[in-house]
């Protein structure tokens, strides 16, 4: 999911999400590791709004967060008819408002949010975006189903995967798929196959890879809608080769991932994102990740 909204909004918000990760959120073992549950391949956290208990992602490729409307109805939770907001998604866009303030439980601690934009969608309550990223390092124990937010500074490793952070702050992992060069979207919120842009697919042919009569249905944010599925020959990221590797693309370029926008003052179209697809469950499920967003830095580790 992506945001479009004015700034002193979006830096308020993200000035109440960083008290997230400022500091361990949930009830933890005496090494900082947080239990999370595995569902559809989402990372799902236990959270409480308002006393009623709550389903958190944690999506390391939305920009900000979101709240879904059958729960901000559960939790009473308001809309500002005064905060309209263009949410992006994979399979399209949708204007929504964003939230009134309310009270999120994370174990101990209590926080007040507000500007959540209010989504339609039924598979999550919460969603908890980049800001539990951006100020310290994340380790995600796929394998052992447990999390740890960390300050930064306080772990020192190198990465084993080539990676940049782009202008929104986004990482990008580089990989390589059927020999050709890819940037992959580093995102926990993508539950399923690496997607690649209609784009990436169709430039290196990669569609005669495509498995017949296979499709997926997929759900974003806000809109859902097919994909066809890739086995392709191989794909590398960092240290790891995978052979048969899965993916999946949109049969049509729309949304989000494959949209285009204007630059302003011209008449040139321009491509919504600066990366070749999207990393997912399918590939992350494997590993001990430790990610530090700041500094650019990711390990993959193969228990």
């Amino acid at each position: 999911m992506r945001t479009h909204r004015d700034r002193a909004r979006l830096g308020i918000l993200i000035g109440l999400l960083f008290i997230l990760v400022s500091s361990p959120v949930l009830s933890s073992d005496d090494q900082g590791w947080i239990p999370f549950s595995v569902r559809g391949g989402h990372i799902v956290l236990d959270a409480k709004v308002n006393g009623h208990p709550a389903r958190a992602i944690l999506d390391s490729g939305a920009t900000l967060g979101a709240v879904s409307e059958g729960f901000a109805e559960q939790a009473d939770i308001e809309t500002d008819g005064r905060q309209e907001i263009r949410v992006l998604g994979v399979y399209g866009d949708r204007r929504v408002f964003g939230s009134h303030r309310f009270n999120l439980e994370l174990g101990e601690q209590e926080i007040s949010v507000a500007g959540l934009p209010v989504v339609p969608g039924d598979g999550f309550d919460l969603l908890l975006g980049r800001p539990m990223f951006d100020h310290g390092i994340v380790q995600i124990d796929y394998p052992n189903e447990r999390v740890r937010f960390l300050r930064a500074g306080s772990v020192d490793f190198e990465s084993n995967v080539n990676v940049r952070r782009d202008r929104e702050g986004q990482i990008l992992v580089e990989a390589t798929i059927n020999d050709q060069s890819a940037l992959l979207l580093f995102d926990t919120g993508n539950s399923g196959v690496t997607l690649l842009t209609h784009q990436f697919v169709r430039r290196h042919d990669l569609d005669e890879f495509e498995v017949p009569a296979a499709h997926v249905h997929g759900r974003g944010i806000v809109e859902s809608g097919d994909i066809n599925l890739l086995r392709l020959d191989s794909a590398r990221i960092g240290p790891f080769p995978f052979d048969g590797f899965l993916a999946g693309y949109l049969p049509e370029a729309k949304g989000w991932l494959d949209g285009q926008r204007p630059v302003p003052g011209t008449r040139i179209r321009q491509r919504h994102v600066n990366f070749d697809g999207m990393l997912g469950y399918e590939v992350l499920h494997n590993f001990l990740v430790t990610i530090d967003f700041s500094n650019a830095r990711l390990h993959l580790h193969l228990p």
